[in-house]
């Protein structure tokens, strides 16, 4: 009896800790894939996208969580981020300073349903003066 419960504690200790290890290994760079760039200074190449939240509004619509965080050491004054479904403009935000290590989380609703295979179709931009960077939801999600 007591080889059975020590064998039990072993797997469910095994499981428990496969499934942590799995869910904090998801790198955020191989999520997005880069599709048009405009940066010649590496400006915005400190600015981390997370994977963003879908979720689904009462009347079908879908809503987009979405967090952005600065790495870099520097403040980043007056940048802009866009969300395109299907290359059509779905929203634009204006974004506060970000100081070093700053993050900042807001949502936009999409007027449509956005379905598993459809996400592919999403794709974000951010901008600050001339310079941009393109990011799509990278194939396999």
């Amino acid at each position: 009896m007591k080889k059975g419960l020590i064998v039990l504690a072993v797997l469910v200790a095994a499981c428990f800790t496969r499934g942590i290890d799995a869910q904090n290994s998801a790198p955020y760079k191989n999520y997005f894939e880069l599709v048009t760039m405009n940066d010649p200074s590496n400006l915005l190449d400190k600015i981390t996208i997370y994977p963003p939240v879908f979720g689904i509004l009462q009347g079908g619509d879908t809503r987009l969580k979405i967090k952005i965080c600065n790495n870099g050491n520097t403040l980043l004054k007056k940048s802009f981020f866009y969300v395109y479904y299907k290359n059509k403009k779905v929203g634009k935000t204006l974004l506060p300073s970000l100081k070093a290590n700053g993050s900042y989380e807001f949502c936009v609703n999409v007027h449509d349903k956005i379905g598993r295979r459809d996400r592919q179709n999403v794709s974000f931009k951010i901008k600050r003066k001339k310079a941009f960077r393109t990011y799509r939801i990278a194939y396999p999600y």
